[in-house]
C-alpha cells in the first residue's frame, strides 16, 4: 500500500502565509460557524501571536485584521449554519447563498491574495494568490476533528497559469449566486489579481503532467474529469473516498465506471462506532453489482490518539484517485464532490474540486485495503438534513443609515414570519412578494439594531415551518459600535501611540486581562470600563504624540490603499476610532480637564485637515489620495462639522469669552492648525 499523504490543514496554509501579509481573502463553505472561523481559522491567515484570554484575543484579531487592511468575505449556504454557532464579531462580510429545490451551495474553497513583507532584489513586494480546494467546512469539525482532504496551489502575480480561466469562471458564478446589489470587495480583489495573470494554453507541462485545474459548477464534475483526463486515466485503478452516497442506486459511480473503464475500483466504506455502514444495503448491493469493492483506510489515519477505545475520526474527505499499479502515474480530484447524484447531476449542488497529477518516484499502490461487505447498515446519511424553507428569508441591516430590510427569495412566502433574538420576540413581518427588498418599520429596525450589538443571529418562525436560525446581512460595519471593549480617552491616546504591532498586541492583552478579570469577579459577562490612569499621556505631550502616530498610520494605510483601516480609524465606531474619542470628549467622559478636551478637538481638526490634503509626492501616492477623496468626501465633511461644533462648544469653557481671549483664540487656533514647515539652518 502507498502511504496516504497526511498533514495538519492549518500548518499547510501557514507555509504559504509565513512572511506575508494578507490583502484579501474569499472563503467558500457549505456549513459555517462564524465565531469559530473568526477566532480559529482567520488567525492562521494573519500570522500573529495571540493571547489565551478571550477578550484580549478577540481584540488582537480585530486589530491585526485592520492593520493588515484585509478584505475578507465568506460565502456560505444559508441552510447550513452550524448548530450552536457563535456570532461573528469582526468586519468580515458574510454572503448567505441559497439554491432551490433542496440542493445546496457546497464548495469549500480558499482564495487569498498575500504580499511579501520583504522586497525582492528589485525592491518590489511580490504578491501571490493562494488557492485551495478542500472538503473541510468552516467549522470546528472541519478544521479540528474530521479526516479531510485538500490541495493548495500558489500563483505568483502576472504568472502564466491554466487556472486563470477556471478562477474567473468561479468569480462569475459566485456573483451570479449572490444578491445583485451586494458589494464584493474581497472577490473584486481576487479578480483583479487573476485578470493580470496570463492564460496558459498548453494543458501539459514539460515533465508530461497536467497543469492543475479547478472545477466549480453544478453537476459537471464527470464531464470536467472526462475533458481533462480522458484516456490518460482510462483502464487504470480508481479509488473513491466519500462519506455520502445515494439511498438506493449508484448512478454516479456507474457513470464514472462507464467513462473510465477502471481495471479495479475500491470505494471507502464509512462506518459508525457500532460497526454499521453509513449507507443503505441497496446501495451496497448496487456497488457490488458494478464490480466495485469496499475499502478501508489505515487505522492510524482515523485514530484520535490517546484512548484506543474512543470513536474513530469521521472521514469527511472527498477524493477520486486514478492510478496505475505498473507505471508512475497518479491523478487526484479533491474537493467537495460526494459520490451522490446531487453532486454529479447538472442543476443540483454547486461544487468545487482540484484536479492534479503528481510526479512519482515509483509506481503507486492502493490507499484503501479491501474490506468485506458490510453486515449491517445504519442507512444513508446526509450533510444536508437541515434544509429549511425559512432560509429563503433575508434580513439586512445598514449601520450607516440604521435602516433594515427583509426579502423572501424563495417561492410563495408564508403569511407571517416572527423574528426573535435569543428567545426574546423582536417583531413579525408580512412579505407579499418574492425577490423584493421591503423596508422594515423604524421601530423594528431599532429593535434589530439593539440586538445586533450583541449577536448577529435571529430565529425565524412561521406556521407550518420549523424555527430557523438566520445570520443577518450587515452593511456599513465601520459604524457598528464596538461593545467588545471600552477604552478611556487616555487609553485611546496610549493605544494610538504604540509604535509597532507587537506593542499594540501587548497593550491589548494587558487591558483584556484586566477587563475579563473584573467582569468575572463581578459575575457579569459585559466588560467594565477601566479607569483612566493619571500619567504623562493624559497631558499635552501625550496628546500630540498620539495624534502624530495616528496620522502616520492613516497615511501609510492610504498609500497602501488599506481602505478599511482608514475608514475604521477616522470614521468608525471601534474602540480605538477617532469617533469613539470624539464621543467621549463630547460627553465629558474623558477624565481630562476642559483645556485638554479643547486641545483634543483641535488635534482632531488638524488631523482631518492634513490627511485630506494630497501630498506633493509621487504619482502613485497622489492617485491614492484622489481615491481617498472620492471614497470618503461625505465622511470627511460630516466628521469635520462635528469637530467644529465641538471646538465652538469647548472654546469659551476652556479660555473664557472676554474680548481679549476671543482675539487670542483666533490667533492661537490659526497657528495651531497651520502645519509648521521645516527650514534648513546653517552649520
Amino acid at each position: 500500500m502507498s502511504t496516504v499523504p497526511s498533514e495538519v490543514l492549518s500548518e499547510r496554509f501557514q507555509k504559504h502565509l509565513k512572511g506575508r501579509r494578507l490583502k484579501a481573502a474569499v472563503f467558500l463553505t457549505y456549513c459555517l460557524d462564524p465565531g469559530f472561523f473568526e477566532q480559529e481559522v482567520l488567525p492562521v491567515f494573519l500570522d500573529v501571536a495571540l493571547s489565551g484570554v478571550t477578550v484580549a484575543r478577540l481584540l488582537q484579531l480585530e486589530t491585526a485584521l485592520l492593520d493588515a487592511g484585509s478584505d475578507v468575505a465568506v460565502y456560505y449556504d444559508r441552510n447550513a449554519l452550524e448548530p450552536g454557532a457563535q456570532s461573528p464579531k469582526f468586519h468580515v462580510r458574510y454572503f448567505g447563498l441559497r439554491r432551490e429545490h433542496g440542493f445546496v451551495f457546497h464548495p469549500k474553497v480558499v482564495l487569498a491574495v498575500v504580499q511579501d513583507l520583504e522586497p525582492n532584489s528589485q525592491g518590489v513586494f511580490g504578491q501571490h494568490l493562494v488557492v485551495a480546494s478542500m472538503s473541510a467546512n468552516l467549522t470546528r469539525a472541519g478544521w479540528w476533528e474530521n479526516v479531510e482532504a485538500a490541495h493548495i496551489e500558489e500563483i505568483p502575480e502576472r504568472a502564466r497559469t491554466m487556472l486563470r480561466g477556471d478562477l474567473l469562471d468561479l468569480v462569475r458564478r459566485l456573483r451570479s449566486q449572490a444578491e445583485p446589489d451586494a458589494q464584493h470587495t474581497a472577490l473584486d480583489a481576487i479578480r483583479e489579481f487573476v485578470v493580470e495573470t496570463e492564460q496558459r494554453v498548453q494543458a501539459v507541462s514539460k515533465d508530461g503532467t497536467l497543469h492543475p485545474r479547478l472545477y466549480s459548477g453544478d453537476g459537471g464534475a464527470l464531464r470536467f474529469l472526462e475533458e481533462n483526463l480522458g484516456e490518460r486515466a482510462a483502464g487504470i485503478n480508481l479509488e473513491i473516498i466519500s462519506p455520502y452516497f445515494d439511498d438506493t442506486t449508484a448512478k454516479p459511480l456507474e457513470a464514472l465506471l462507464e467513462s473510465f473503464r477502471p481495471r479495479e475500483t475500491r470505494v471507502f466504506v464509512p462506518m459508525n462506532r457500532k460497526g454499521e455502514a453509513l449507507c443503505s444495503e441497496s446501495f451496497s448491493q448496487a456497488l457490488r453489482a458494478l464490480g466495485a469493492k469496499w475499502g478501508a483506510l489505515p487505522d492510524a489515519l482515523l485514530s484520535r490518539g490517546g484512548d484506543s477505545c474512543t470513536e474513530p475520526r469521521f472521514v469527511h474527505a472527498k477524493v477520486y484517485r486514478f492510478f496505475s499499479g505498473t507505471r508512475k502515474y497518479e491523478a487526484i480530484f479533491v474537493g467537495s464532490v460526494n459520490l451522490t447524484s446531487a453532486a454529479h447531476v447538472k442543476g443540483r449542488n454547486f461544487e468545487s474540486g482540484f484536479l492534479i497529477e503528481r510526479q512519482l518516484d515509483r509506481a503507486p499502490s492502493w490507499w484503501l485495503t479491501t474490506s468485506d461487505d458490510p453486515v449491517s447498515f445504519e442507512g444513508v446519511q446526509s450533510d444536508t438534513e437541515s434544509l429549511s424553507a425559512l432560509t429563503a428569508l433575508c434580513i439586512k441591516f445598514d449601520w450607516q443609515s440604521t435602516r433594515a430590510w427583509a426579502m423572501w427569495d424563495g417561492e410563495e412566502p408564508p403569511v407571517s414570519v416572527t423574528l426573535d433574538g435569543g428567545g426574546v420576540p423582536l417583531f413579525s413581518l408580512t412579505l407579499e412578494r418574492s425577490g423584493e427588498w421591503v423596508a422594515l418599520a423604524e421601530e423594528h429596525a431599532k429593535r434589530l439594531e439593539q440586538l445586533l450589538q450583541s449577536t448577529s443571529f435571529v430565529t425565524a418562525s412561521a406556521d407550518g415551518f420549523d424555527p430557523t436560525l438566520l445570520l443577518v446581512w450587515e452593511e456599513g460595519m465601520p459604524q457598528k459600535p464596538s461593545l467588545l471593549f471600552t477604552l478611556s480617552a487616555t487609553d485611546i491616546l496610549r493605544y494610538w501611540a504604540q509604535l509597532t504591532t507587537e506593542q499594540r498586541m501587548a497593550f491589548l492583552e494587558r487591558r483584556g486581562r484586566e477587563i475579563e478579570a473584573a467582569a468575572k469577579e463581578l459575575g457579569i459577562d459585559v466588560p467594565v470600563k477601566p479607569a483612566a490612569p493619571d500619567s504623562v499621556f493624559s497631558r499635552f505631550a501625550g496628546i500630540y504624540h498620539s495624534f502624530g502616530a495616528l496620522e502616520r498610520e492613516v497615511r501609510e494605510s492610504i498609500a497602501d490603499r488599506k481602505w478599511l483601516n482608514v475608514e475604521f480609524r477616522l470614521f468608525g465606531r471601534r474602540f480605538d476610532s477617532l469617533g469613539s474619542l470624539l464621543e467621549k470628549v463630547e460627553t465629558d467622559d474623558t477624565g481630562l480637564g476642559t483645556v485638554e478636551r479643547y486641545v483634543l478637538a483641535l488635534c482632531a481638526k488638524q488631523l482631518l485637515t492634513e490627511v485630506a490634503k494630497t501630498p506633493s509626492t509621487d504619482r502613485k501616492t497622489a492617485a491614492a489620495y484622489e481615491e481617498l477623496g472620492d471614497r470618503y468626501r461625505p465622511q470627511f465633511r460630516s466628521v469635520g462639522e462635528r469637530v467644529d461644533r465641538l471646538i465652538d462648544a469647548l472654546r469659551p469653557k476652556a479660555v473664557g469669552d472676554s474680548a481679549e481671549m476671543v482675539e487670542f483664540t483666533v490667533w492661537f487656533e490659526r497657528h495651531f492648525l497651520t502645519r509648521a514647515t521645516r527650514t534648513e539652518g546653517t552649520a
